[in-house]
């Protein structure tokens, strides 16, 4: 009975195996020949490369010059608005940075992200590259504004 068990488990397993389409030839095709149009066009934004586009200095030095520029607008003060403003953009071939918005239903108004894409907008980036050329990539960067806390103010006693 048990070698009668094992053998029918045996046939199934090797009937769901010769149902299976086998694979003779794996072909890789150049993107270019399947689509010529498209993959040359200088209009393609990329959001993944073979180099992605990095800031000229590093990100160390992008993140000083960051802080060092952000002007924390007065209207957002003011009201106390802190919190992340999410900016998308274009690194352009030049590495300059000519199209950035801030994503729609992120934007936290009070002048934040208008702030966030003008200092954006005044980095220089090495471009990202594809098969060695240099092409427009997508970025998206997120950008904390939080207000600097007041100093415990003790009464007198």
């Amino acid at each position: 009975m048990k070698y009668l068990l094992t053998l029918s488990l045996l046939l199934s397993c090797i009937s769901v195996y010769a149902q299976q389409p086998q694979i003779e030839e794996v072909e890789i095709v150049d993107e270019s020949e399947v689509a010529p149009d498209i993959v040359h066009s200088d209009d393609m934004i990329f959001d993944l490369t073979e180099e992605m586009a990095e800031p000229v200095d590093g990100m160390n030095a992008f993140y000083q010059f960051l802080a060092g520029n952000v002007v924390y607008p007065v209207e957002a003060q003011k009201n106390k608005i802190e919190g992340i403003v999410y900016i998308r953009f274009i690194v352009e071939r030049d590495g300059t940075v000519q199209i950035a918005e801030s994503l729609p239903g992120r934007e936290l108004g009070y002048g934040l992200d208008e702030e966030a894409i003008r200092v954006i907008k005044l980095t220089k980036w090495k471009p990202g590259t594809q098969r060695g050329e240099a092409v427009r990539v997508r970025k998206v960067l997120p950008f904390r504004f939080k207000l600097a806390s007041e100093p415990n103010k003790k009464g007198k006693g």
